[in-house]
């Protein structure tokens, strides 16, 4: 399960769209797919936050870095380079082409 903890994620957990994320520094890693659309999280008492099931789909050879995102002019849009606190974003297939290509991952 991942949880929100935040408006700005629940609302993209809406959504439902696939995210990856994991470690200590902020990364994008792989790629994931939800195999449960967003329910309300079971650890939230009030009943406000929304969670998803997810799966590994697929790892990148290379972890591409939010400073690497950001450092990026073509992603200078991007939500994850305004708001990297969220942890559920939008992104468009054109940013998801770029950060593939800038982890490794052919077509």
């Amino acid at each position: 399960m991942t949880s929100c903890i935040n408006h700005g994620d629940n609302n993209g957990l809406l959504a439902s769209e696939n995210r990856a994320r994991r470690g200590e520094e902020k990364q994008v890693v792989g790629i994931a797919e939800v195999i449960r659309e967003s329910y309300h999280d079971p650890t939230d008492e009030k009943g406000v936050f929304l969670a998803v099931d997810v799966k590994a789909v697929k790892p990148f050879p290379k972890p591409v870095t939010l400073a690497a995102i950001k450092s990026e002019s073509r992603l200078k849009e991007m939500a994850l380079a305004k708001y990297p606190r969220l942890s559920v974003q939008p992104v468009t297939a054109q940013e998801w082409k770029i950060v593939c290509g800038l982890g490794g991952v052919k077509d």
